[in-house]
């Protein structure tokens, strides 16, 4: 069950695209924050002005600039889950441990619990 998610996840995740659809808005308000920038160091534009128009811009720019981080880490994220070869740990999957198999899913998981430990010895 675990190997049949990973591989709905793995096909679920080679359709997505990785463009951000926001590109262009980013590059215009950031284009438009220079511009008014500009204009306000060639005393084009009043301070009044300037400082009333900077804070929305410069908000903008952020948002946009967080959501594309956020994707660009989604999206290497995805590539190195991507690299899991699911026919691999499949294979793995009913091997002994001493030929290469995975270790048994009940010895890698400690128990964190006190309820779990009643059944086992205790250790000397």
């Amino acid at each position: 069950m675990v190997i049949s998610k990973m591989e709905e996840a793995q096909f679920a995740e080679a359709e997505q695209d990785g463009e951000w659809p926001n590109a262009e808005e980013y590059e215009k308000a950031k284009e438009r924050l220079e511009e008014m920038t500009h204009q306000w160091e060639e005393s084009k534009v009043s301070n009044e002005h300037c400082f009333r128009m900077l804070p929305r811009l410069e908000k903008a720019v952020s948002r946009l600039r967080a959501e594309e981080a956020r994707l660009k880490v989604s999206a290497e994220r995805r590539q190195a889950r991507s690299r899991i070869d699911v026919a691999e740990i499949r294979r793995r999957w009913y091997l002994p441990e001493e030929e290469g198999g995975l270790p048994a899913v009940a010895e890698a998981c400690p128990h964190t619990r006190g309820s779990a430990r009643r059944d086992r010895p205790p250790e000397r």
